[in-house]
């Protein structure tokens, strides 16, 4: 079977992975990376760029998009109509620092592991991002996050705290910049959940938001 491999063609081998993405990810989906874990979880309408890295176990739900460059690690999970800028790193590995070595050669695979209780995964802690994320270009995103419904990361931002919904931070470590509304404004958007709706439910209730004049 390995020497059959070896004798395909690499154009070959890409057409067929390429089809077979396009079979279990297609439809209603524009997939123009090549690097999609098998066991990753795809909603409807999605978006993902050239380049895009989708590790195991992600799932990224409805109508969200990921631009060139982004890695998304083992297990992160993506809400619906979430905007992913370029070269984003959401739920990077870690390695253990209070232990001999940093390196997987030596806490995993070589016999001094029996010392250390190191998850097998180096992302043992996925990111949970909410809906209506938008996560900008060269930001980087730590493990064990939990972002809220309609934060803002600014681009280049390292984030390694949980972010409130609503809320603006940037910065390295990342910190708030301010609320996206007023509490009143945030309160009728958090309570619709307005990205459980069709469109013309989305369209309707936002006309009666900003009917109120609302800031």
């Amino acid at each position: 079977m390995n020497l059959v491999k070896r004798l395909v063609p690499n154009f070959v081998k890409k057409f067929v992975h390429h089809y077979r993405l396009q079979k279990k990810w297609g439809g209603e989906n524009k997939i123009f990376t090549e690097t999609i874990a098998f066991d990753a979880k795809l909603g409807r309408g999605i978006y993902l760029a050239k380049n895009v890295d989708v590790r195991n176990r992600v799932e990224i739900m409805d109508n969200s998009y990921c631009s060139s460059g982004t890695v998304l690690f083992n297990g992160t999970k993506i809400g619906k109509y979430c905007s992913i800028g370029y070269n984003v790193q959401i739920g990077c590995p870690e390695h253990p620092v209070s232990f001999l070595s940093t390196s997987p050669r030596i806490y995993r695979e070589c016999k001094v592991s029996d010392f250390i209780h190191w998850p097998k995964d180096d992302c043992g802690n996925p990111v949970t991002i909410g809906n209506d994320v938008w996560v900008g270009s060269n930001a980087v995103i730590l493990q064990g996050v939990t972002v809220g419904d309609g934060a803002v990361i600014a681009a280049g931002a390292v984030v390694t705290r949980n972010v409130d919904p609503f809320t603006i931070v940037g910065g390295v470590p990342a910190k708030v910049i301010r609320k996206r509304f007023n509490p009143e404004t945030e309160n009728l958007i958090k309570n619709s959940e307005w990205w459980n709706m069709n469109t013309n439910e989305i369209e309707q209730f936002a006309k009666n938001l900003y009917g109120r004049n609302v800031k």
